[in-house]
């Protein structure tokens, strides 16, 4: 059926974006509140309530994170950017769900979601470890470090150029 492995990878990427930051009264309340609408959106076909829910959880993550500034909330780095990075990937399988389910309600889309949604969480696994790398590892600077970035921008450059 249309839409449903999609649908399912947004809802337990919801539930794990909330399970990661219910650490108090007010984010879970946000996240619960986020999720309800996620699901809503996905029964009824609504792209802008799966856009709403998934923007409810994102309050919940920076509510989370700002309620107390000198420990993040209680969240280390790594819940930061994990919640984060399920924020998006249920943003995005919710909407391929409804997109899918609307266009094409009587197609076997399987494979597609199948393969948009591994896409998709290995793409935002590797953004997230990009972004927690600086605090895993220390790079001291060289001047070779300088070089080899400099000659990749035109190396870069000059590959957009050639016709």
């Amino acid at each position: 059926m249309t839409g449903r492995l999609a649908g399912a990878c947004a809802t337990l990427a919801s539930t794990i974006a909330l399970v990661l930051v219910g650490t108090g009264t007010w984010p879970t309340l946000l996240g619960g509140a986020g999720l309800a609408l996620l699901l809503g959106g996905l029964v009824r076909r609504r792209i802008g309530a799966v856009t709403l829910g998934c923007t409810g959880s994102f309050a919940a993550l920076l509510f989370a994170t700002a309620s107390d500034p000198g420990t993040a909330g209680g969240l280390g780095s790594w819940s930061v950017v994990a919640a984060g990075g399920a924020i998006v990937l249920a943003w995005t399988t919710g909407r391929t769900s409804v997109q899918l389910r609307t266009e094409l309600p009587r197609a076997n889309t399987t494979r597609l979601e199948a393969t948009h949604v591994a896409g998709t969480t290995v793409l935002l696994g590797a953004a997230c470890s990009i972004a927690l790398l600086p605090g895993v590892i220390t790079i001291y600077p060289s001047p070779l470090g300088l070089v080899l970035v400099a000659f990749g921008a035109i190396v870069l450059s000059a590959g957009l150029f050639v016709d």
